[in-house]
C-alpha cells in the first residue's frame, strides 16, 4: 500500500468519524430523545440485572396476601393471586422487549428485502409484491396479528412470527420508494454503464441510501410491537400465564381494575413508558440522520 492510498484511507475514516459525531450531537440536541434513551436504557439495565436483583421469585403467590395494595414492604403491591407485582414487571420486561426486537429485526430483514427486489427490478416482479403487500396493507396490524395468531396459535415464539409478520408490508413499501429515489441518481446510473451487477449495485450503492430511514421506521415500530404484544397477551392469545409478560399481567387483573386498580396501573406504566421512549428516540434518530429535517424545522419557526 502506496503512501497516498494510506492518506486516502485515514481521511475517510476522519470523515466518518466526523460524521458520526455529527449524528451524536444532532442526537443530544433533541431533549426528548434523550429522555428517551436514558428510560429505555434504563428498563434494559433492570431487565438485564434482574437475575441478581433482591426481588421475589415473580411466580411464587401467597393467597393470604393477594390485592395487598403498595406499601413499604411491597412497593409494587400484590396481584389477585399474591404474586410480587414489581418483581413480574421486573422480569416480564425481558419478554415484552425480547418481543418487539426481534418482530421488527424480522418484519424489516424480510421487508427490505423484498422493497429492494421491488424497487430495483420493476415489472412483474414488482407488481406481485406490491399486490400482495397491498392486501396485507388493507388490514390494520393489530387486526392481522390476531389472525396469524389465530392460525399458528398461541405461544412465544408465534406472538413473535405474527407481530413481525404483521409489520412486513409497511418496510416493503417505504423501502420500495427509497429505492425509486436512489435508482434515478446519477452514480447508480454509472455503475450500470460500467458493467456493474444488480446484486453489487443494490447493496454496494442502494442499500446504504436507503438504511437510515428504515432504522428510524423500526425505532417506531419497536414502541408499537410494544403495543401490540401487550393487546395480544391483554386478549389471552399472547405469552400465556403465569409466564409475567407485561400485557398478559393486565388481561389478568382487568376484574380488579376499579377495586385494586395497582394490579394494572404498574404493567400498564411501563408499556406506556417503554413505547413513548422508542418514539422520542425515533425523533431523535430521524433528525440526527436527517439533518435537512432540522433545518426545514427551523425555517417554519422562524
Amino acid at each position: 500500500m502506496d503512501e497516498r492510498t494510506k492518506v486516502i484511507i485515514e481521511r475517510l475514516q476522519e470523515a466518518r468519524k466526523t460524521q458520526m459525531l455529527l449524528m451524536w450531537a444532532r442526537f443530544k440536541a433533541n431533549i426528548g430523545a434523550l429522555i428517551g434513551l436514558i428510560l429505555l436504557s434504563g428498563i434494559i439495565l433492570m431487565a438485564i440485572l434482574e437475575p441478581i436483583l433482591p426481588l421475589e421469585d415473580p411466580l411464587a403467590f401467597n393467597l393470604g396476601k393477594s390485592l395487598e395494595p403498595p406499601s413499604l414492604s411491597c412497593l409494587f403491591g400484590r396481584d389477585e393471586i399474591g404474586r410480587d407485582i414489581l418483581s413480574r414487571v421486573v422480569n416480564g420486561a425481558k419478554y415484552s422487549l425480547g418481543i418487539a426486537f426481534l418482530s421488527v429485526v424480522l418484519g424489516s430483514s424480510i421487508g427490505l428485502v423484498l422493497g429492494l427486489i421491488s424497487g430495483y427490478y420493476g415489472g412483474w416482479i414488482d407488481n406481485i409484491i406490491q399486490r400482495v403487500t397491498d392486501v396485507l396493507l388493507s388490514f390494520p396490524t393489530l387486526l392481522l396479528s390476531i389472525a396469524l395468531v389465530s392460525v399458528l396459535g398461541v405461544g412465544l415464539t408465534n406472538i413473535i412470527l405474527s407481530v413481525g409478520i404483521s409489520t412486513i408490508p409497511v418496510y416493503i413499501r417505504l423501502t420500495r420508494s427509497l429505492v425509486l429515489q436512489v435508482k434515478s441518481e446519477e452514480y447508480v446510473t454509472a455503475a450500470q454503464v460500467i458493467g456493474k451487477s444488480s446484486p453489487y449495485i443494490i447493496i454496494r450503492h442502494i442499500l446504504p441510501n436507503v438504511l437510515s430511514p428504515v432504522i428510524v421506521q423500526s425505532t417506531y415500530y419497536m414502541g408499537l410491537t410494544i403495543l401490540i404484544a401487550a393487546g395480544l397477551g391483554f386478549l389471552g392469545l399472547g405469552v400465556q400465564p403465569p409466564t409475567p409478560e407485561w400485557g398478559a399481567m393486565i388481561g389478568a387483573g382487568r376484574t380488579y381494575i376499579f377495586s385494586s386498580p395497582h394490579v394494572v396501573t404498574f404493567p400498564g406504566l411501563f408499556i406506556f413508558i417503554t413505547a413513548l421512549s422508542f418514539n422520542l428516540i425515533g425523533d431523535g434518530l430521524r433528525d440526527a440522520l436527517d439533518p435537512r429535517v432540522r433545518v426545514l424545522i427551523k425555517k417554519v419557526k422562524i
